[in-house]
């Protein structure tokens, strides 16, 4: 089997604060801190709580059409996240989940804590899972996020290690916009791979447009080039089978509260691995706040 260094396809919707990320910057923006309040910078809370908690839960469905020939392959999702946050001093996040996708099956969790430090956040999170290709060993993210200029501007390292012989490590900036109803996002990501030395870069560009706490529509894509060698029976590492192509994912995603209280995510992937795949997968996910 091969070790790729990404995995193209839907990713679910994140609870209340991150979800607003994916909404504005799409995949690639799960590398930045996920316990961003979605408050506008300077908006109190609603109601001055001591803990705020939000569970969610949530699948996904979609499909591979590999080119060049009549073959396709499903891939599903389902997950459960818990957040418990002090607001203006910390936050847990922890999610388990089940994915499958490209014959392979794996049974995820990750744990990520986050402080706050007046209007910065400092946050570190861990992650694993059981799949021999979908999941890695370990993948460790580390995030800063800061208010600047009127900007919220974030920076993420991450460090994968899978199970096979491929590692690496990359480093994300991403910037936000808040205006009346409408949010402007753009990121930037590069990833390097062992073994080949490989580097993969990918942009984000998105806009959201927001009526507070009642409905959120945002619209997004993210391109770039994706690298990495292949590793794995008859690939000796020694080898030179390197890997690089153009890539690129557009969505479209709605976050609509039913209440005070709780809401539903709902969003759209289509993806574009030139002279590989396309993929195309729908997710939705209901939140609880209490």
């Amino acid at each position: 089997m091969c070790e790729r260094r990404r995995n193209p396809g839907l990713r679910g919707a994140l609870p209340v604060g991150a979800a607003l990320l994916l909404l504005l910057a799409g995949p690639a923006a799960a590398q930045v801190p996920p316990e961003i309040t979605d408050r506008p910078p300077g908006v109190a809370p609603d109601v001055a709580r001591p803990v705020e908690q939000v569970i969610e839960f949530g699948l996904g469905l979609g499909r591979y059409d590999f080119r060049g020939s009549d073959a396709t392959s499903g891939f599903d999702s389902q997950f459960v996240r818990y957040a418990h946050t002090r607001p203006r001093r910390d936050a847990w996040r922890l999610t388990v989940g089940r994915q499958h996708r490209l014959d392979d099956s794996s049974l995820d969790g990750g744990l990520s804590y986050t402080r706050f430090l007046g209007d910065t956040g400092l946050t570190a999170g861990i992650s694993s899972g059981t799949g021999d290709v979908l999941a890695h060993r370990y993948r460790l993210d580390l995030g800063i996020t800061q208010p600047v200029a009127g900007l919220l501007a974030s920076l993420g390292y991450t460090r994968l290690e899978s199970k096979a012989e491929n590692s690496s490590h990359g480093w994300s900036l991403g910037l936000t916009r808040w205006f009346s109803h409408v949010i402007l996002s753009a990121g930037h990501r590069l990833e390097f791979g062992q073994p080949g030395d490989t580097e993969s870069s990918t942009t984000s560009l998105g806009i959201t447009w927001y009526t507070w706490r009642r409905t959120y529509l945002g619209v997004g894509a993210d391109f770039g080039q994706v690298a990495y060698q292949l590793v794995g029976p008859g690939v000796p590492v020694t080898s030179e089978v390197l890997v690089d192509y153009d890539a690129w994912n557009a969505h479209v995603a709605l976050l609509r509260y039913l209440d005070d209280r709780s809401g539903l995510n709902l969003r759209y992937d289509h993806g574009d691995a030139r002279d590989i795949w396309t993929t195309d997968g729908v997710s939705a996910s209901y939140f609880r706040e209490w």
